[in-house]
């Protein structure tokens, strides 16, 4: 799978994270924004994005923004809670 994919709504680069809870999480790449709003963790040996609460050994911080707070059509992309 690979990190790197072009939100469907508005066209932005977005990259993709793992949560927690084993969902896809679409991030903003590092450098896009000047205040980074979520700690992503990169394994290092396998390039796969983590959005975890604390790193795995092996892996390295990448600070990024939610995609989710920067898109314009972020509503379209919410799901209802039960």
């Amino acid at each position: 799978m690979s990190n790197q994919d072009t939100c469907r709504s508005c066209g932005a680069d977005i990259w993709w994270a793992i949560t927690a809870k084993k969902k896809r999480m679409p991030v903003d790449p590092p450098g896009t924004h000047p205040e980074p709003n979520v700690p992503v963790w990169r394994d290092t040996l396998t390039g796969i994005l983590y959005a975890t609460p604390e790193p795995r050994p092996g892996m390295t911080v990448v600070p990024t923004t939610s995609h989710f707070a920067t898109c314009p059509n972020a509503a379209r992309h919410r799901r209802r809670r039960a």
